[in-house]
């Protein structure tokens, strides 16, 4: 098979009729939500096992991510020899220089029916155009794969970052992590906004419910060494249960393990006349212009957390807006006011103005960053200021974009 044919989608958007599948939620202080559409009727179970389970969405081709041995082009800034999981000469823990483990995404597009700062109404997925629909912003255009690694990101001995199995999964301070994933290659980054959200609009069509945590517990304690779950899953959802992390569409602990920065998220403390201390956090529009301090490009996204700002409280919840940035709602995030477990959390007392803060989305088994009856999910993020020392719990995952 060519390079041309593995590397782009062979749809025609000209044929047949799109497949669109939503969910509804309809009261805003329940989680669970209502399949309608091509969901309508689908059966969604989670192995605690490993053992074989029935997931309708496993036929859904949007919702398939195969997983593949890759070797990156540094020269064309591309993958290529994929050698699909289950062939011969497939590895978890490839030893080939530029040789990792991804998974392929297919092309969606999203609507999103808002309602006030609860987040959606309505989230649909659909496989090709439709009218009102945007592309899901992982995507360059409709007609592209991309990959993004299995696992999080390890380094060697020589300190190249690398998504292989059998390693204990990279944890340093945030500011370290961007050096660390260029020294793979110029075009290398962390996982960005456009890569949660377009995640997370996955998530909740499949799982009709904003608390998706409570159902992928994952690992509860210590951090599980990379490939710990992807091998033994039998399914394209899967939550062993029995101390490992969880696996969800080729993506391994989606949200447990190491916080996951993100790369295009930055947050800066800010004081009011009157002497409140709160955080503004800022999205980068244009990725390309990324230099690790706030600069023009960046576009607020809204103030956080007045009056909030000691320990680990959580201090707001999130909302969405089109196309593909999200915005911070202006609750006080408790179980009160906010029903999707969807917070942002500052972690110590934050220092003077000057100085960053950092941005990761998923969960944290390094302490106590968590609150116990906070289960970490997609909606869970943390935040933690560059010279406060606990960003070291900061992981992240090694991404290639091609050209």
């Amino acid at each position: 098979m060519s390079l041309f044919i593995k590397q782009r989608v062979l749809m025609r958007e000209s044929e047949g009729t799109p497949h669109v599948y939503t969910v509804r939620f309809p009261d805003p202080m329940s989680t669970i939500g209502v399949r309608e559409d091509q969901a309508r009727g689908l059966c969604v179970g989670i192995s605690y096992d490993g053992n074989a389970i029935r997931n309708d969405f496993d036929r859904v081709p949007i919702f398939q991510r195969p997983i593949f041995n890759a070797t990156w082009d540094p020269f064309f800034k591309r993958w290529e020899d994929l050698v699909p999981q289950g062939a011969e000469t497939f590895s978890w823990s490839p030893t080939e220089k530029n040789r990792e483990v991804v998974y392929r995404c297919r092309p969606f597009w999203y609507q999103l029916d808002m309602a006030g700062d609860y987040g959606p109404y309505r989230v649909s997925v659909a496989d090709r155009p439709v009218k009102g629909f945007h592309l899901a912003p992982i995507f360059k255009n409709g007609t592209d794969f991309v990959y993004r690694p299995v696992f999080e990101m390890t380094v060697d001995g020589e300190g190249i970052p690398h998504s292989r199995a059998g390693e204990s999964p990279l944890t340093e301070k945030a500011t370290d992590l961007i050096e660390i994933v260029q020294r793979y290659d110029s075009a290398a980054r962390l996982e960005s906004v456009r890569d949660w959200f377009s995640d997370t609009l996955l998530q909740l069509v499949e799982f009709a419910r904003w608390d998706i945590g409570t159902l992928m517990t994952g690992n509860r304690g210590g951090i599980t060494y990379t490939g710990d779950v992807a091998p033994l899953a039998s399914a394209s959802l899967c939550d062993l249960g029995n101390g490992y992390g969880c696996f969800w569409r080729g993506k391994e602990n989606p949200w447990k393990n190491a916080n996951s920065c993100l790369w295009d998220v930055l947050g800066k403390k800010i004081t009011s006349e009157s002497g409140d201390q709160g955080v503004m956090l800022y999205y980068l529009t244009d990725p390309s212009k990324y230099t690790g301090a706030l600069n023009e490009y960046y576009q607020p996204l809204g103030e956080y957390a007045p009056h909030r700002l000691r320990g680990q409280e959580p201090v707001g919840g999130w909302s969405f807006s089109e196309p593909g940035i999200l915005w911070p709602s202006t609750g006080r995030g408790d179980e009160a006011t906010t029903k999707c477990f969807a917070y942002i959390m500052v972690s110590g007392t934050l220092s003077a103005e000057e100085y960053l803060i950092n941005v990761a989305v998923g969960g944290s088994s390094l302490g106590s960053l968590l609150p116990v009856a906070q289960p970490s999910s997609p909606f869970h993020w943390e935040a933690c200021q560059r010279n406060a020392g606990r960003d070291s719990s900061f992981g992240g995952r090694l991404v290639l974009e091609e050209r």
